[in-house]
């Protein structure tokens, strides 16, 4: 079994001088380390067979001492203590010269045999001086006469642990609840986890331009075959500054020594020769000779330099063939090279490969949790991160004091770190624990075997400065090369190559059976569960949404609340809109660094969304979303459009993939659109957002939503999920309904909309407000 490391030499001699100071016939105990200590860390006086006092002294290592004549703690340096130890005399308290006639050689490691075979050859002088006590040895010692030093170690321990089961209690739901009217029972939070899957997902990409990246010239070539290429090698040269910081462009074989010199000579050595092509396209002074021998001399070149992209993808597709893996598949050198190229490609500035399909591989919590290697957990909001470290950190800490388990856990709100200053991992991660001795420092013995500390770090998206993200990830880098298992969270748009190193795990949605089990834990009964899905499944859009773990609790508390589930999904829509611009933040009472309001954002993305419908993308480049500001809230700098796509992003809002921006889903797209017509920015429930003004043409009928709702009768599906959101968010069920129904007269796609209404109102009697429409299918 291993052994705890002490944090430092000085914590460990002056645990073995109050050891000492316990032990019967020892007297008079010192420490002397220091210049004038001539290789006595420690001197005490004990009794000889007769009774007469003997002076002894302590070589004190904090670290191993091995065979190793060359290193500090080797050989060399015990032997030169030992020695000096004995032939140079030490003043006692009284001023007179000492001699000492014993030495003590202590390590809380092992002391190796060899060592103390060469040792005893080099001291054969010496016979009978020299005692050496390894770890096993010193804890045997600290067991027998000082047992309250494990008390007073444990201590600390208990301390952290206090601390973190306060923390993992605290139920951030209960403040969501709360602004909605709903009431969750005590220790909500923790009675309703149900074990999560997880999933490795990487993107497949069209890498035919990795094999050929500049385009052959021919005589009866066509001139618009060259732009697809052209285009190609105009976003890698300006990728490549992105690519270099990712470690997926090879520069090793350029000219210069320094590689990020050599980056830039093919950057210009690419822009030079896309600037001639064009150039001889336009004039066709150039002749496809010229031009063939020049892409002849840079193909190569390029061809090397993006040779670890197209690795990386070629293991991507490798990771789709796999019809099952182990943990350690996810863990293996092509799933993380498949996952740098994924993040990588997603964050570029500038869009260089088509995403051709998606690659996973699934895992179960329980395995995760077993495992004694470090993870990246990522999830959109609502999809748990923040319980997945809790409800863990707390199983870790029961089995920890039923002895069931020596892993230690850490749990570490990283939003914590943004308001104070750290040099290392221990300065971060472990300063709350105080100077432990129990804890380890340094990698474990013995395979990993005996304690060993799990850090979770949970929500490094709530960190807003990317300096400190960068020094978090250097400490968490730092205590996973220093034994400590990390596990870090984060929200899904975090792509940084300083993370690189870390295998990634996305959680899943609820599957089907994790939601029955959560629907059991609040509503206590199969039967009260028979009615909820019953009522569940009637709405498809609801259904669907009931896989996102935070959405499911809030359903849930509203049938437990009510008997019904939301009225309908318009609403649940406006509520998740509501948690992800910020109202999930500030339940959990995380303060990110915003320049807008909630308020702001919601109107861009109305506006925003209505463009992208009326033009019909699902893409958009930041242009469409400065329109969209500029619109909403008057002249913005090209800055402060870039920060409010950003923190767009950051809330989940809008997702992000080199150089376009879309909505995480259609639907998203189709609500914010849906609002747009019906001139309600996603309106909250916080009281402060009530105050938002309806246009003058929000009424049920106006131009904008008419256009939408003539292209649907007509035989266009584009609008249709916008205008079913449209019907559910009215706030007049009289005032839609009579719309609707005068809008979709005599025309049978309206009934598809008919339904939409019943489904948003059930408690609206339409047959009684329209007679005529008492024997429609749809009422029936």
């Amino acid at each position: 079994m291993s052994l705890p490391k002490f944090e430092s030499e000085e914590l460990l001699r002056q645990v073995l001088a109050k050891l000492f100071m316990r032990m019967p016939e020892i007297s008079e105990v010192q420490i002397l380390h220091g210049q004038m200590e001539y290789g006595k860390d420690i001197v005490f006086w004990t009794k000889g067979a007769l009774g007469e006092p003997v002076a002894c002294a302590c070589v004190v290592k904090n670290s191993r001492v091995s065979g190793s004549v060359g290193k500090a703690g080797g050989l060399r340096a015990v032997f030169d203590q030992i020695e000096q130890a004995l032939d140079t005399p030490f003043l006692d308290q009284y001023g007179q010269e000492q001699r000492i006639h014993h030495v003590y050689v202590i390590s809380p490691e092992v002391i190796t045999q060899a060592a103390i075979a060469s040792l005893q050859g080099k001291l054969a002088s010496r016979a009978g001086q020299v005692v050496f006590v390894p770890g096993e040895k010193l804890f045997d010692l600290l067991r027998t006469y000082w047992m309250d030093f494990f008390v007073d170690e444990f201590t600390q321990l208990e301390e952290s642990l206090r601390l973190l089961e306060e923390e993992g209690q605290k139920d951030d739901l209960r403040e969501v609840a709360a602004n909605y009217g709903l009431k969750p029972p005590d220790d909500f939070e923790r009675t309703i986890y149900v074990l999560r899957s997880l999933h490795l997902e990487v993107g497949r990409w069209d890498v035919s331009f990795l094999r050929t990246p500049v385009p052959e010239f021919k005589t009866d070539g066509d001139e618009e075959d060259l732009e697809p290429a052209l285009q190609f090698l105009k976003a890698l040269r300006r990728n490549l500054p992105h690519l270099h910081r990712w470690r997926l462009i090879d520069a090793d074989h350029f000219s210069s020594a320094n590689r990020d010199d050599g980056v830039e000579a093919l950057a210009s050595e690419i822009g030079s020769f896309v600037g001639e092509v064009e150039r001889a396209l336009r004039s066709r002074r150039s002749s496809v000779e010229q031009l063939a021998g020049k892409a002849d001399r840079l193909r190569p070149r390029i061809f090397l330099a993006v040779s670890p992209m197209r690795a990386a993808a070629r293991t991507s597709s490798e990771i789709g063939d796999l019809e099952s893996a182990s943990l350690e598949d996810f863990r293996s050198q092509s799933a993380q090279m498949a996952q740098c190229l994924t993040d990588c490609l997603s964050s570029a500035p500038y869009a260089m490969l088509d995403r051709v399909g998606v690659a996973g591989l699934g895992t179960q919590e329980s395995q995760v949790r077993e495992s004694r290697q470090s993870w990246m957990i990522l999830g959109p909001a609502g999809y748990g991160k923040t319980s997945f470290c809790r409800w863990n950190a707390l199983i870790d800490t029961e089995r920890y004091r039923s002895r069931a388990s020596e892993v230690f856990p850490v749990f570490i709100p990283l939003n914590v770190l943004a308001r104070r200053a750290f040099s290392n991992y221990r300065d971060a991660f472990l300063k709350g624990i105080g100077r432990s001795a129990l804890l380890p420092e340094g990698p474990t013995v013995d395979g990993g075997k005996g304690m060993s500390v799990r850090l979770y770090l949970d929500g490094l998206d709530e960190v807003s400065s990317l300096e400190t993200r960068r020094q978090i990830c250097a400490a968490a880098r730092d205590a996973h090369e220093n034994g400590l298992q990390v596990i870090l969270t984060a929200r899904d748009y975090v792509r940084m190559p300083e993370l690189a190193w870390l295998p990634k795990l996305q959680l899943s949605l609820l599957d089907r059976e994790s939601q029955r089990d959560l629907a059991f834990r609040v509503l206590g009964s199969e039967a009260e569960c028979g009615r909820f899905f019953e009522q569940l499944n009637s709405t498809a859009a609801l259904r669907d949404l009931f896989g996102v773990p935070l959405l499911a609790r809030l359903i849930l508390l509203t049938y437990k609340e009510t008997r019904e589930v939301p009225e309908n999904r318009s609403g649940l829509y406006r509520t998740f809109a509501d948690l992800l611009a910020g109202g999930w933040d500030f339940a959990k009472r995380v303060a990110r660094d915003s320049q807008f309001s909630r308020r702001e954002k919601k109107n861009v993305l109305c506006r925003l969304a209505r463009t992208a419908q009326e033009t019909r993308v699902r893409h958009f480049k930041v242009d469409l979303v400065k329109e969209a500001v500029q619109r909403s809230a008057g002249v913005f700098s090209d800055d402060e459009v870039e920060q409010i796509c950003v923190e767009l992003v950051r809330d989940g809002l809008l997702a992000h993939s080199a150089n376009v921006l879309y909505f995480p889903h259609l639907s998203f797209q189709e609500f914010f659109c849906a609002s747009y017509f019906m001139g309600m920015p996603a309106q909250a429930v916080d009281p402060s957002y009530l105050e938002l003004s309806r246009r003058s043409d929000s009424k049920p009928g106006n131009s904008s939503v008419s256009m939408a709702l003539r292209e649907y009768l007509k035989g266009d599906d584009w609008w249709r999920e916008v205008l079913a959101f449209y019907i559910g968010l009215s706030e007049s069920p009289e005032e839609m309904a009579e719309w609707l129904v005068k809008s979709i007269a005599g025309n049978d796609r309206g009934d598809r909309l008919l339904r939409d209404f019943v489904d948003a109102f059930p408690r609206y009697d339409l047959a009684a407000s329209f007679p005529t429409l008492r024997h429609h299918s749809v009422l029936r």
